[in-house]
């Protein structure tokens, strides 16, 4: 196969070598002598001048050719050259019909014949198992995985779980979408992080002054970072992988068995808000993410964390080979009532208020009942 590749790579450029030669018959210009000035000295009057400059001479204005004015900036030439091209040079420019000869045409027979290569029994295979040539991600036996995908029906994307997620990634597809997965919507509108996320947008929304007198929409919340799959516990990573069963370390490995910890891990959420006079509210959730098990490039996780998703990245994706380019999209919403809003929004003042009743009213009932014993 190395011999035959060699041969190939040998026939290409002889045939590369063939057109060129054919490109510069047909421009008629000795481009290896352009800028030398010996090679018009037989010539008195061009002693001192290279093809070049009779070039620039003879065209003189019939070549798109800009002289710029010193210390112009490279955008800067770029939009004169635009204006020049779309107003002043439309007027010179040479219809293409002029070369369509019959020489050059011949020519150009000439070289698509000779640039012609025979394919091997094992070119098709090749190009089979390697599948799109553009993809540039982990994964291999592309191609052959994204058939094996077609031909059992994995082809609408749509994944109600990690393991769906992961036969997808396996068999090399672009993307995933759970906005159908009610399941996996509900796991996430319940996570620690995301309801509090959407307790600061009530907030907002029952602090703006339009509430309840008028229809409105809140478009200019920023991207918000979600780590979904719950609040992690405090302490080494090292130490708390070591002590799986330590009563201090059990919010991390509630984490580790979370189903979102592996789906999405952390995702950038866009929302757009819209209120009705009345009080009701629709949040309109989206994102979308990168279903990978590397480690971060820009180290803003832990070392503890990274060395974890270098091995188990090398594993998933090098060895088994997931598709490490897969996306993650979500896109769905959520309707609240004026009641839910203002819950959201005041429930803990509610609840922390009515605590400090009960306390209060506990302490009265102990004082009064003193009182009657005394």
């Amino acid at each position: 196969m190395k011999s035959e590749l060699y041969r190939l790579k040998l026939n290409a450029l002889i045939a590369f070598e063939k057109v060129h030669n054919m490109e510069l018959q047909a421009h008629f210009a000795p481009v290896g002598l352009m800028f030398n000035k010996g090679t018009l000295s037989d010539w008195d009057q061009y002693q001192d001048q290279t093809i070049w400059d009779r070039v620039k001479d003879t065209g003189k204005d019939l070549f798109y050719r800009l002289d710029y004015s010193s210390g112009a900036t490279l955008e800067q030439k770029r939009k004169e050259e635009k204006a020049f091209v779309e107003g002043e040079g439309k007027t010179r420019m040479v219809k293409t019909s002029i070369a369509n000869t019959a020489g050059i045409k011949k020519w150009v027979d000439q070289a698509k014949e000779e640039l012609k290569i025979t394919k091997h029994w094992y070119t098709d295979i090749v190009d089979w198992a390697r599948g799109d040539k553009e993809y540039d991600g982990s994964g291999w036996a592309h191609g052959a995985r994204q058939s094996l995908a077609k031909s059992i029906g994995f082809t609408d994307g749509n994944i109600d779980n990690l393991f769906e997620a992961g036969i997808y990634s396996m068999l090399q597809s672009g993307e995933v979408d759970i906005s159908n997965s009610k399941r996996l919507i509900k796991m996430i509108n319940e996570d620690p992080e995301f309801v509090e996320y959407e307790k600061e947008i009530a907030k907002k929304v029952f602090h703006d002054l339009r509430y309840l007198k008028e229809t409105f929409e809140i478009i200019d919340l920023p991207l918000r970072a979600i780590q979904l799959g719950g609040k992690r516990a405090k302490g080494d990573m090292l130490d708390q992988f070591k002590n799986p069963f330590s009563t201090k370390y059990r919010d991390t490995w509630k984490v580790a068995a979370n189903e979102l910890t592996w789906l999405l891990r952390s995702i950038g959420i866009i929302t757009l808000v819209s209120v009705d006079k009345n009080g009701d509210v629709k949040i309109q959730h989206k994102f979308e993410d990168t279903f990978d098990l590397r480690a971060s490039e820009d180290g803003s996780r832990s070392i503890e964390y990274d060395v974890v998703s270098i091995i188990s990245g090398f594993l998933y994706h090098d060895i088994a080979g997931g598709n490490d380019l897969m996306k993650v999209k979500g896109n769905w919403s959520n309707q609240y009532s004026k009641k839910d809003v203002e819950w959201k929004a005041n429930g803990d003042k509610i609840i922390e208020e009515g605590m400090k009743k009960w306390k209060e009213k506990m302490e009265q009932d102990r004082l009064k009942w003193i009182r009657k014993t005394e």
